[in-house]
């Protein structure tokens, strides 16, 4: 042949009339009559495409439909390992016996190497293959692909693009002998409910059970249903109290903790009421009521969790159309608090102008002069209140709010959270601006900027000690200017961390 030519390939052995297949395409352009992808791996001499099983062109056409979505580079592992596999088979001379219908290949079933699967019988038999769509690869140059002439052949090729079977060609990718339907993730937050799966109903009627992180689609067996779930909750209340007044007598065990027990009950319970997909009256009362015993506890990741559920139930009731009535609407408010004190302890500021501006909407006029009936309103007022005296560094002001909440009752959690993770930062920090204020300023007065009046000196000294700010302290003084440097390394370096997402500081 004369002039430059290319992209010539010789053919590595010569095969008879090529015959088109029922899906259109030229068996040496699909699969390569399987000679393509062995390319001189026999020695045997030349083949024609009768020379080769049925069951193995099957297995052939098979493998490329799963390798359709497959990368360049994993393509090319593929190629590789098919024609190491027809090579073993021909060297071995168990092309025939072998049952390529059980055939495996690392790539595409996850096996650790390729071993030929023989088969009982030495007669040749066409593998029943499963269901799959006729998927053509991708053609190259050489492949002549035949328009399609029926009904039928339009819809393989849509097929291609429907996504149940593209699901059920990985699966067949990751190992599985035979496409199954995919099992239903189970819900396991109510945020991000699935209307597709399964809801099942529980049967188990045991009381306690520990909770166990799930890993497959639950077992009704042991799951309980809602009744069941009433009855556990109050039994494990009343085993907690009893915990709590042992632990207190001190008749627990060290080793035995009585909030370790409840929230792994809790847990438990909350998982039930999510795999039945029950949101209703019954589950806010869970999910507030461990809110709370995480709140005693000192569980902000615990509490995190619970606070954010009952804003999804919250916001689910009212679209449902269910009673708004004041009970409600102080449940409601209390946890805003408990929400508002988290995202104050977290830095998190611009999430509290969120739940400021769905509060003060000027749109839901009627809710808000509701809102103003009940205890809780004025209490998330004060707490706005709160994070503008954090920012501004108006230490009177953040004092004279934390002594309203005090005075409250039903705040005495919410105050148990100013206590534990926000009033000693915020008396550092009023330290620290008095440093630059003043030279020297009595103990008297410290007992009133830090709220100590009514716990008296005592307690002001052994905060000031816990610190190692008492040696600042002499005739009744603490000199300002000797311990602005000792605070502005406490700031830094010391508990000034924000507590992140899971309640870790």
């Amino acid at each position: 042949m004369s002039g430059t030519v290319y992209n010539e390939v010789e053919p590595s052995m010569k095969l008879k009339k090529r015959k088109r297949n029922r899906t259109g395409i030229e068996n040496g352009s699909t699969n390569g009559s399987v000679n393509g992808e062995v390319n001189g791996a026999q020695n045997s001499g030349s083949r024609s495409a009768n020379d080769w099983p049925p069951s193995l062109q099957q297995f052939v056409q098979d493998s490329f439909t799963l390798t359709s979505t497959f990368s360049e580079q994993s393509k090319a592992i593929f190629q590789s390992q098919l024609s190491q596999l027809i090579t073993m088979a021909l060297a071995e001379n168990k092309l025939w016996t072998n049952d390529w219908s059980k055939q495996k290949l690392p790539i595409l079933h996850g096996v650790s190497e390729i071993r030929l699967v023989p088969t009982v019988s030495s007669i040749p038999s066409i593998p029943s293959i499963p269901s799959i769509p006729s998927i053509p690869p991708t053609p190259t140059r050489s492949a002549q692909v035949e328009p399609p002439s029926t009904p039928t052949a339009a819809i393989d090729i849509n097929s291609k693009y429907d996504s149940k079977n593209r699901k059920r060609q990985r699966m067949e990718r990751f190992g599985t002998e035979s496409p199954q339907p995919l099992p239903t993730k189970p819900a396991y937050s109510f945020s991000t409910s699935n209307s597709n799966s399964r809801v099942i109903v529980g049967s188990c009627q045991e009381l306690e059970k520990h909770y166990l992180r799930l890993t497959s689609e639950p077992d009704p067996s042991r799951v309980r249903p809602e009744y069941v779930l009433q009855k556990a909750m109050k039994f494990i209340l009343e085993k907690y109290k009893q915990k709590m007044s042992d632990a207190a007598a001190g008749l627990l065990p060290s080793h035995s903790s009585p909030y370790s027990y409840i929230n792994d009950q809790f847990k438990s319970i909350r998982q039930d009421l999510t795999v039945q997909h029950i949101k209703n009256d019954f589950t806010i009362h869970v999910y507030e009521t461990h809110g709370r015993i995480a709140i005693e506890n000192n569980d902000l990741g615990e509490f995190n969790q619970c606070q954010s559920q009952l804003k999804f139930l919250y916001d689910l009731k009212r679209k449902q159309g269910g009673i708004i009535d004041e009970n409600f609407m102080n449940l409601e408010l209390e946890f805003i608090c408990y929400r508002i004190l988290y995202m104050l302890m977290t830095g998190n500021n611009s999430e509290i102008y969120k739940i400021k501006l769905e509060i003060y909407d000027t749109n839901n006029s009627t809710s808000n002069k509701n809102r103003k009936s009940v205890r809780f309103y004025k209490c998330v007022e004060a707490l706005f209140n709160l994070q503008s005296c954090i920012i501004r560094g108006n230490y009177y002001h953040f004092f004279r709010i934390y002594r309203f909440l005090k005075s409250k009752s039903y705040m005495k959690l919410g105050c148990k959270l100013i206590e534990n993770f926000l009033i000693e930062k915020q008396r550092i920090k009023t330290l620290n601006i008095l440093s630059r204020s003043y030279r020297k300023v009595s103990i008297q007065y410290l007992l009133e900027v830090l709220d100590y009046v009514i716990k008296g000196e005592a307690e002001c000294m052994k905060f000031l000690s816990k610190y190692k700010l008492d040696v600042f302290v002499s005739n009744g003084e603490f000199d300002c200017v000797q311990s602005r440097g000792v605070l502005s390394g406490i700031i830094v370096q010391q508990g000034f961390k924000k507590i992140d997402i899971k309640g870790q500081v």
